[in-house]
């Protein structure tokens, strides 16, 4: 089964679990699980609960979370998981400053301007390449070129 996170819409929760700032998700849901994927802004930290029934992984493909297991302070970095076994608290939180990297095809990084749709396919910008760098490496996130 496919899970295309794309098609399901995004929640925007503020205080997640009793706890602080924004937490935007997308869940699947079903009698069995509950799948999400979703992006803990800076500063914004879950409140503690138990997992009562269920248990809880959570994988990091950016940034840095600090988790808290029974107590247990954890550092989960990119490419590493948290698990919170069924009948333990836990809660955790973003202590750093950023919440996006960005990664540019190696392919595509020599163009002289690239296209994007803002947040509706109905609608394109246009932009020079080098000037996309320069704006971003300006609001502090990192652009990473890689052969895809």
């Amino acid at each position: 089964m496919v899970i295309d996170f794309d098609k399901i819409t995004e929640e925007h929760i503020e205080g997640f679990k009793g706890g602080e700032g924004k937490l935007d998700t997308r869940a699947y849901v079903d009698n069995k699980a509950r799948i999400m994927y979703s992006t803990l802004r800076p500063g914004a930290r879950s409140g503690e609960h138990l997992h009562s029934g269920t248990f809880e992984v959570m994988y990091v493909i950016s940034g840095e979370l600090t988790a808290y297991c029974d107590g247990v302070k954890e550092i989960v970095r990119v490419g590493q998981m948290h698990y919170c076994p069924e009948g333990h608290n836990h809660w955790f939180e973003n202590n750093t400053d950023h919440d996006v990297e960005v990664f540019v095809d190696q392919d595509i990084a020599n163009e002289e301007r690239m296209s994007f749709h803002p947040n509706a396919n109905d609608r394109t910008i246009f932009i020079k390449s080098p000037d996309l760098y320069a704006f971003l490496e300006k609001l502090g996130y990192p652009v990473h070129f890689e052969n895809l």
